[in-house]
């Protein structure tokens, strides 16, 4: 995953691709047991 261990602010916008988000919202629902409504939500706002 690129950026990782990066701060929100410290990502540039190349690093904001597809599967960047995806692994993103994958890491949600794993380690932080997000739904997917959530994820769904979140992409949306994407």
């Amino acid at each position: 995953m690129c950026g990782c261990g990066s701060p929100p602010s410290a990502l540039s916008l190349a690093e904001l691709h597809a599967t960047f988000i995806g692994e993103f919202l994958t890491n949600l629902e794993v380690k932080r047991a997000a739904s997917a409504k959530t994820r769904n939500l979140r992409l949306t706002v994407i």
